[in-house]
């Protein structure tokens, strides 16, 4: 993973670091060492020999290097807390880089290596018991006064598996370690320049997808000290392979002023790669999630071995497109057939309540007659009577069976003319023979239109407009209005000049039927009725003249009249009515 896997070590010696300020050439260099620590190891389970290095290196043990470190986290991004920070840079798995600069003008005392602190009352809760200001513990560990917004600073949550060590106080020690600052017996705070925490965790972002990110943690650079190119040299360092090894994203949060910082390096704001990576880390308050995607040509050292994560990038991604590409066209056909059988239930329901209805009207006042002519038989013969009961019954029987065989041939061919449009011509000449009363005796022919794209268009885009929304109601009408532009209306579709003024005013006027054939010519069209009003019509009157109820699409008026079956259907919208065949009579 890492070029070194000690706990403690030195990665970099003598870096030299551009200064932004000073450009001259006769400036000194300003060199830094860097080195990594894993805290978590070094307090929980360190190697003698690590403990030497950081006693020859620092002067001092492993508890006064955490509280040195916390200390310019807290210095740095004092928004954060001192115990967060103490359970973030303490967890399991994270890595701490230390930026450490000795200048030569300055002659340090020697520190003193102590004895790690027990006593579980020296921690950070009670030193805060007993200052006026819990934000300033670390007030006098650093002799530069940095404020809270830094240039090169981040903050993100803490990592909360720590192997059942959640409940242990890192800051145990704090009040010995603040004393030996202030007597001077501790010099590392004033060598310490900057640091950064990170994680690397692996994920599986979809099955057999491995993932290496880096969850960037902390990044801070003591005030006086910014502008050196500190934080630059930091984040190189953390996208160099060769110390980091492979890793396919960086994930931070940063704070508002850092993230100009941060796009120097390509970081992106992108909500959707963002996505990816969600339970990675997390967004504070005043911070936005940022992450980082390698490019290919950083092994420029390499470049078979460029092309070879370039072309496994590439398998993984054309297989996941693929797979994707399966369900969503999975999905696409069973929704498909789904609609086709609710349009098919739904358009059978107002089939059959309008049948039914209609039913009810014609039985009732069968039902009237037939009282009638029960009463004045009874009269006369009572076994008359029953006799032409039964027989009344029996035709009565013999006439619905043969209603419904019409009308559930009706309805299949409505059903394929409605939804087919490459649909047969010989169904539409048999669904209009089956219109007629004595439909035999004529000799039909069917000419299926061509309609303009655009008139399919409007169709279309009136639909949602309907009352009932996604319920159409479309149904197969029969239309003769304006007989000498049949033909006009068959090319370019209806428009309001298509209008006649009838019982409820302007609109088109269509027929379920054709009972007496008036006309040689109709066309034969789907229409949309959306939500319908239904009206009987009285016997005795011709015609009626009513308001149009503006809560529904369109008006059904039911004809009362046993010689008479045909209803009258009115639409106000010319758009949604398409003719499809020319249907002609001899």
């Amino acid at each position: 993973m890492f070029s070194t896997k000690k706990d403690f070590a030195l990665i970099a010696q003598n870096i030299s670091l551009t200064s932004q300020e000073i450009n001259n050439e006769n400036s000194e260099p300003f060199l830094v060492n860097v080195y990594q620590v894993r805290l978590w190891k070094l307090i929980h389970s360190p190697e003698k020999a690590d403990l030497d290095d950081l006693a020859q290196e620092f002067q001092c043990n492993s508890q006064e290097l955490l509280h040195t470190i916390v200390a310019l986290y807290d210095k740095s991004l004092p928004e954060i807390g001192g115990e967060i920070i103490y359970n973030t840079i303490c967890a399991r798995k994270v890595v701490t880089i230390l930026v450490i600069h000795d200048d030569p003008k300055v002659t340090l005392k020697s520190g003193t290596v102590g004895a790690l602190v027990t006593d579980e009352e020296d921690c950070l809760d009670t030193l805060l018991e007993n200052v006026e200001e819990p934000d300033s513990v670390f007030h006098d560990v650093f002799s530069d006064r940095s404020s809270s917004e830094s240039s090169e600073e981040d903050e993100e949550e803490s990592d909360s598996n720590d192997d059942g060590n959640d409940e242990r106080d890192y800051s145990i020690g704090i009040g010995t370690y603040l004393k030996k600052v202030k007597a001077g017996k501790v010099n590392l705070h004033k060598r310490l320049i900057s640091c950064l925490s990170f994680e690397k965790i692996t994920m599986f972002a979809s099955q057999f997808q491995e993932e290496h990110v880096l969850d960037l943690l902390l990044l801070a650079c003591r005030k006086k000290f910014r502008g050196r190119g500190i934080g630059r040299h930091l984040m190189k360092l953390l996208m160099n392979r060769d110390y980091i090894g492979d890793f396919d994203a960086i994930i931070t949060a940063s704070d508002q002023s850092a993230i100009d910082f941060y796009r120097k390096f390509g970081f992106t704001e992108d909500a959707i790669l963002l996505s990816k990576y969600k339970t990675i880390g997390d967004c504070w308050t005043n911070t936005t999630k940022m992450c980082y995607l390698p490019p290919y040509n950083i092994i420029n050292e390499d470049p078979v071995r460029c092309l070879t994560m370039m072309d496994d990038q590439f398998q993984k991604w054309q297989r996941g497109m693929f797979n994707s590409y399966q369900n969503q066209a999975a999905l696409f056909n069973r929704l498909k057939n789904e609609m086709i059988g609710l349009y098919a239930k739904i358009n059978a329901q107002e089939q059959t309540i309008v049948s039914l209805n209609r039913e009810r009207f014609l039985l009732a006042k069968e039902n009237a007659s037939l009282k009638k002519r029960l009463s004045q038989s009874a009269l006369s013969e009572n076994d008359n009577n029953e006799e032409c009961e039964q027989l009344d019954t029996l035709q009565m029987i013999q006439e619905m069976k043969r209603m419904s065989i019409i009308n559930e041939k009706l309805l299949v061919a409505q059903m394929s003319l409605l939804m087919d449009n490459n649909c047969d011509t010989q169904i539409a000449v048999e669904y209009c023979r089956n219109k007629l009363k004595d439909g035999k005796k004529y000799q039909i022919k069917a000419e299926k239109v061509t309609l303009e794209s655009a008139t399919k268009a409007l169709y279309q885009a009136s639909l949602p407009l309907l009352h009932n929304g996604n319920q159409k109601n479309e149904t197969l009408l029969f239309y003769s209005g304006h007989h000498e532009h049949l033909d006009i209306i068959a090319n370019a579709g209806f428009t309001n000049e298509d209008f006649l003024y009838g019982s409820f005013g302007k609109g088109l006027y269509f027929h379920t039927n054709i009972t007496n054939l008036s006309k040689e010519k109709y066309l034969l069209c789907k229409v949309a009725l959306g939500r319908i009003e239904l009206i009987s019509k009285p016997k005795t009157k011709s015609t009626i003249t009513l308001k149009r109820n503006s809560d529904y699409d369109s008006v059904k008026i039911l004809e009362m009249d046993m010689n008479e079956d045909d209803d009258e259907i009115v639409t106000f919208d010319a758009h949604l009515a398409l003719p499809l065949f020319i249907i002609t009579f001899e």
